[in-house]
């Protein structure tokens, strides 16, 4: 609503487009869909396996073409460009982070971060310095010369998340980025990209997470001995499921209080910035932690029934 009314436009805007595979038989690869993306949006798009979330992703990644409808990125219709032009949008203005890393197996985590660089126009003086500022933001100054296979699944996950970052694009694109990774160390590098979408003008798409839900289920999984414990010391399974119950649920408050207070502390100084009346709508902050709370809740029932479940004997054989 602010935004239509300032006269701004979508960065991301699709009008019925769609993916379809020739046959025989002919395969839907993405049903035909509309959306629109703000400047400064975060956005995630979940589904089940084969719903079409890789092939949006592909497209408004430039990486594909839809054989239906129309995408405009920054109002322009990405049907109307060329393949070069495709290229040099998609390098200067597109950073990708994919769930398989996609490193170079014999180059340094800092020649990685350079590669990315290079597509997208960087001049060579300035890219080995802009290459490492970008692994000194995601933690890995003293990993610069390491080869990826020397490297953990969070670290690695880190230098592409940096290769992303280094150019400085208007979008970014996570496909599972996490998928790969332990519930731990996927938590880091979630928390990583909510600190580096608080840049000015930075928009996410962000593919294949779950949250809350996808979170206290794995927490259920490697808490089973945990559990097991707590149920051979007298729990009962109403208790079990109400601690975790508990901690979604807190989690889904906090995550509406933080958003909230980040989201203020964003839009209002870049408002300003730009000469812009920002515009804050009480009534939502008012409710944005019990929009949390419910939703924690609602995302933890199944894993709290799913812990709640758990036998003893069974957990602690584990």
């Amino acid at each position: 609503m602010a935004d239509n009314a300032a006269g701004r436009q979508p960065v991301i805007e699709l009008r019925a487009v769609g993916l379809r595979y020739p046959g025989p038989p002919p395969v839907v690869a993405l049903s035909p869909c509309d959306l629109r993306i703000w400047p400064g949006e975060f956005v995630t798009a979940v589904g089940p396996s084969g719903a079409g979330k890789s092939s949006l992703l592909n497209i408004i990644g430039l990486l594909d073409a839809a054989t239906e409808g129309n995408y405009l990125l920054d109002g322009r219709d990405t049907a109307a460009l060329g393949e070069a032009q495709r290229t040099a949008l998609r390098g200067r203005g597109i950073g990708f982070v994919f769930q398989a890393f996609h490193l170079l197996p014999h180059r340094t985590a800092w020649e990685n971060v350079e590669l990315g660089l290079i597509h997208g126009g960087t001049p060579r003086k300035e890219r080995r310095a802009t290459a490492r500022d970008a692994l000194v933001r995601v933690g890995l100054e003293h990993r610069l010369k390491a080869l990826p296979t020397t490297l953990s699944g969070g670290e690695r996950q880190r230098v592409a998340i940096a290769r992303a970052v280094a150019g400085s694009p208007s979008l970014l694109l996570c496909d599972e980025p996490t998928g790969n990774l332990d519930s731990a160390t996927a938590a880091t590098v979630l928390n990583l990209l909510d600190e580096l979408f608080l840049l000015p003008a930075f928009i996410c798409l962000f593919v294949g997470t779950v949250g809350i839900a996808n979170t206290t289920l794995v927490a259920v999984l490697e808490r089973t001995g945990e559990i097991g414990l707590r149920r051979a010391l007298g729990a009962r399974a109403r208790h079990v499921a109400a601690q975790f119950l508990l901690e979604s649920g807190t989690w889904g408050a906090l995550g509406g209080l933080i958003g909230t207070a980040l989201g203020i502390l964003t839009v209002v100084p870049v408002a300003l910035a730009r000469s812009w009346t920002p515009v804050i709508d009480l009534g939502f902050v008012a409710a944005a932690p019990f929009l949390g709370l419910a939703t924690g809740l609602l995302a933890g029932l199944y894993p709290a029934w799913r812990a709640s479940r758990i036998q003893p004997v069974e957990a602690l054989r584990r």
